[in-house]
């Protein structure tokens, strides 16, 4: 075993193979195991916030303006309710960002703050459109990659998209659509 003597203001320090390759072993252990770790922990965290606000933003919604969607009201011609947040970088279904928006404020009754951007700063959408499609409006967030994976009228998202089907007084409920 090789030892290296040297000298400092303590006394002569003894540095071994198997204390460099132990110091070795925490350098790599701190370079390459714990910053993934750490990523991984922070996406998780990010995950269930974003679960959390849509159950949250959804329960807060306004079924009236899903009825003014499909009745010929106010919002006859939105298909796109969208929040505050960093645009859509870009949508597997056109549709999701070429339609009329308005803004999802106006049907989220929120106490304190109001609707906000998910985790990853992008703005929840609700696709009201669907509901004159024979669809069901729900309430999505693009995930971590920012693009929205899900196709404008869904029963399950795509990608690493989350939503939640909107219910609320007077919402359209699956099975009881008004055509």
């Amino acid at each position: 075993m090789a030892t290296a003597r040297r000298t400092d203001e303590r006394g002569p320090v003894i540095i071994t193979a198997t204390t460099l390759t132990i110091s070795l072993g925490v350098i790599v252990l701190l370079a390459l195991v714990l910053p993934p770790v750490a990523a991984t922990r922070v996406q998780q965290t990010r995950l269930a916030r974003a679960t959390a606000q849509l159950a949250t933003s959804a329960a807060a919604f306004d079924g009236s303006c899903i009825a003014a969607a499909a009745d010929g009201g106010a919002l006859a011609n939105v298909d796109v309710l969208v929040g505050p947040g960093v645009d859509f970088e870009r949508a597997a279904d056109s549709q999701w960002l070429s339609t009329r928006i308005a803004a999802l404020a106006a049907c989220v009754r929120l106490s304190g703050s109001n609707v906000e951007a998910d985790p990853w700063l992008r703005p929840l959408v609700v696709n009201l459109g669907a509901i004159r499609r024979g669809g069901t409006a729900r309430m999505l967030t693009a995930g971590p990659n920012g693009i929205i994976d899900t196709p404008f009228q869904f029963d399950a998202t795509v990608g690493d998209d989350l939503a939640v089907p909107l219910a609320g007084p007077g919402a359209i409920r699956d099975g009881d659509r008004r055509r």
